[in-house]
């Protein structure tokens, strides 16, 4: 279990108020990239992917079993999807659940449907209200999973984007980011 003094110094670092439960959830994040991923939850490079988690909000460690289907919203760009980057660790979230609620803007995701391999130990949690360095705030509330980088998942499904919907926007006015 994660010391006091790492859930009083995570609290800090993501600037949230403390109270039993919040600092219960803290810990098992501290504890799931510690003892799951090996990694320095304090490395600043997580900074952002800890603020995605909404810690007033359940963490906790969950099993998954090989078949459960699982959700990822990839990064487009210039149409079409951008390939993930390498990182310790991946984040899906469950079928039925939408980007805008975990945190990215419906414009530039696309979508991919997979199905795990393997068990594995997962974080979930809920998906923070986030504001980032642009002029769009992120809903949040809908549950996201980190699994380990080397999870074996099958890609079922994919598709970029639907092309109807961005032609009846683009009529309506409304441009995606990066586009005049």
């Amino acid at each position: 279990m994660a010391s006091v003094t790492d859930v009083e110094q995570l609290r800090q670092k993501l600037r949230i108020g403390g109270g039993t439960l919040v600092d219960q959830w803290l810990s098992t994040t501290v504890d799931y990239f510690r003892d799951e991923l090996h990694l320095d939850p304090f490395d600043r490079v997580h900074g952002d992917y800890l603020r995605g988690i909404d810690f007033h909000r359940p963490v906790k460690l969950e099993p998954l079993l090989p078949g459960q289907l699982l959700v990822r919203f990839p990064e487009i760009a210039e149409g079409s999807i951008k390939p993930e980057r390498k990182k310790p660790y991946r984040f899906f979230a469950l079928p039925g659940s939408t980007a805008l609620h975990l945190g990215w803007n419906m414009d530039e995701v696309g979508y991919q449907l997979y199905q795990l391999r393997q068990p594995v130990r997962a974080l979930m949690s809920v998906a923070n209200a986030v504001r980032f360095h642009d002029s769009r705030s992120r809903l949040g509330g809908n549950a996201q999973i980190i699994v380990p980088w080397a999870t074996n998942v099958a890609l079922l499904r994919q598709r970029d984007f639907d092309r109807e919907k961005l032609a009846t926007m683009w009529r309506a006015g409304y441009r995606p980011l990066g586009l005049p």
